[in-house]
């Protein structure tokens, strides 16, 4: 019987599509949470190393993460979708019934179409999350940021080494007990153009933020002016407290928090474009408008070299699925910032560095799809 041209043939692969939909959930779920749970976690134990003992409010350190999760689930569901197809492919090839179905002379592309349907409607979903969701969530976090450094101005200080404060200002310390806000054994120089450079040596510094203005304690130390242009012109004042006063910069006021290129939407980006004509700054921007539409779409792709992988391989299951997907990405990710990295250095147009990976899937996919499931 020619089962080719049968009219069964088309309910029956609709059937299949649904079955083949049905065994794809379980994976992508899966691979969804593991790779968030991965991510988070590299992300929650940064911020705890940041603010541990340091006599944060817990609501605070809840914003962060939760204002972190937009970027790691714009990561993790790409790489979901690819644990969904090698895990649900690799399990129906090691079941014998994609083999089934080529002999009743189904195409291997038919086979995947639900699966392409379905990684087409995550690439709209993501590409919106990424251009919108994804750069407000970054702004948030950077309110927050700054809030807490508000609250402990010392927070970013470390010790032994000179840390910057801002232009023209200069701390060093031997201790910090960054929970008080306190600096012991401290080094503070002010250098501003055309005025005497100031030294302040002190036994111990606590800074505190009002309103615009970072405000320094010494206790018990000395003030060392030199002109460097009359050296002989030194002085050295002793004091029992002395406090510092510095106005902040305008982009470090809380009502006005700057926007950098990664906490900008689509419509932010699209407007500095029309004011900036500098191309290195050009393409700053169109770096991340591409990353915005490029890692949405390698969902797609991912399809395409998943399935031919899955279709291709002996043994199905979540954990090759897993493993495989992993590898992959880290694959995907090393071009993707190589592409990155190129762009930004203005050796290649945004436009083609930041579609190098994909470029690199839809290769790969093509040439999976010829020696695994067309033998060629």
């Amino acid at each position: 019987m020619n089962t080719k041209g049968s009219s069964f043939r088309s309910p029956r692969c609709n059937v299949f599509d649904l079955y083949v939909l049905k065994e794809s959930i379980l994976p992508f779920f899966f691979g969804f949470i593991v790779f968030t749970f991965v991510l988070l976690m590299d992300n929650i134990f940064k911020l705890i190393d940041y603010i541990v003992g340091k006599k944060i409010d817990f609501i605070y350190i809840f914003q962060l993460i939760l204002y972190a999760l937009p970027f790691i689930i714009s990561m993790t569901i790409p790489m979901a979708v690819l644990v969904s197809v090698i895990s649900s492919f690799g399990r129906l090839s090691s079941d014998s019934e994609i083999i089934a179905l080529k002999s009743f002379g189904v195409n291997p592309l038919r086979i995947i179409l639900f699966p392409l349907i379905f990684s087409f409607l995550i690439f709209i979903t993501m590409t919106i999350f990424s251009n919108f969701i994804v750069p407000e969530a970054n702004y948030r976090m950077k309110k927050t940021l700054m809030i807490i450094t508000r609250k402990n101005p010392s927070l970013n200080l470390r010790e032994h080494i000179f840390n910057r404060i801002y232009d023209n200002y200069t701390i060093w310390a031997e201790r910090i007990d960054q929970s008080k806000g306190e600096l012991k054994n401290v080094q503070f120089i002010e250098k501003v153009r055309g005025k005497e450079k100031r030294i302040i040596t002190s036994m111990k510094c606590n800074m505190k933020v009002s309103k615009d203005t970072l405000f320094l304690r010494f206790l018990s130390g000395e003030i060392h002016e030199i002109d460097e242009n009359i050296p002989s012109k030194y002085r050295v004042l002793n004091f029992k407290v002395y406090i510092f006063k510095i106005p902040l910069p305008e982009e470090n006021s809380i009502r006005k928090v700057y926007r950098g290129k990664r906490e900008m939407t689509i419509i932010h980006i699209l407007n500095e474009l029309k004011k900036v004509k500098d191309k290195n700054m050009r393409w700053r921007y169109l770096i991340e408008i591409n990353k915005n539409f490029a890692i949405p779409f390698a969902s797609i792709l991912f399809v395409l070299v998943g399935s031919g992988i899955g279709m291709g391989a002996r043994i199905g299951g979540l954990s090759v699925g897993v493993t495989t997907s992993f590898f992959i990405f880290i694959i995907y990710y090393i071009f993707l910032v190589g592409g990155e990295e190129l762009a930004e250095r203005g050796i290649l147009n945004p436009n083609i560095g930041i579609w190098i990976p994909n470029l690199f899937l839809l290769i790969m996919g093509i040439i999976i799809y010829k020696r695994e499931i067309y033998g060629k």
